[in-house]
């Protein structure tokens, strides 16, 4: 499993010029599931989810309290547009579920990780993999504390911090009250 987890991590740090954005979207979709993230394939709706707000826009990806919108090279073409229409997907997901949202924007290799606050949405974390030797770990942990999928941690921002900003760890553990409230926990 773990040859099969570094596989995937390789070609999506590999940033391929003609690799299609389903390509990637499924790759995340495979590290997601199949990770130990917490997360399993009924966790995960992927693969154009539909917005329903009349539109015909799609999430590439969503798991749990967490939009991801893929795109196949984020340093080509107009990063503020992709923000907008991540935005868009958050603010409306907030919306109609109520509950906190995040956002990642992704092209397998940078990982940006976007709260949305007063309707701006801000950048608050990044990674970047190495094509040559992405590193497993570090994305999973950032992953996994994205998602705040792990069982029985306290969803106070000094157990999240390590991983992020005070910022972000405060919006995480937001996500994670939130959840254990509708959750009954």
């Amino acid at each position: 499993m773990t040859s099969s987890i570094e596989a995937i991590i390789r070609r999506l740090a590999s940033r391929k010029p003609m690799r299609p954005e389903a390509t990637t979207q499924a790759d995340i979709y495979m590290l997601l599931t199949t990770a130990a993230l917490g997360l399993d394939t009924d966790d995960v709706v992927t693969m154009e989810s539909q917005l329903a707000d009349g539109t015909r826009r799609r999430i590439d990806i969503e798991a749990g309290h967490v939009v991801i919108e893929v795109k196949k090279d984020l340093r080509a073409g107009d990063l503020t547009d992709a923000e907008k229409q991540l935005a868009g997907y958050v603010a409306q997901r907030t919306k109609e579920l109520g509950g906190r949202y995040v956002g990642i924007l992704t092209d397998g290799t940078a990982w940006r990780l976007y709260h949305l606050a007063d309707d701006q949405l801000s950048c608050v974390s990044e990674l970047e993999l190495s094509p040559r030797d992405p590193d497993r770990d570090a994305l999973l942990i950032w992953l996994e504390s994205v998602m705040a999928t792990r069982e029985k941690i306290r969803p106070v921002p000094a157990e999240i911090k390590p991983q992020f900003t005070d910022e972000v760890a405060g919006a995480v553990a937001g996500m994670v009250v939130g959840r254990d409230r509708m959750e009954g926990v």
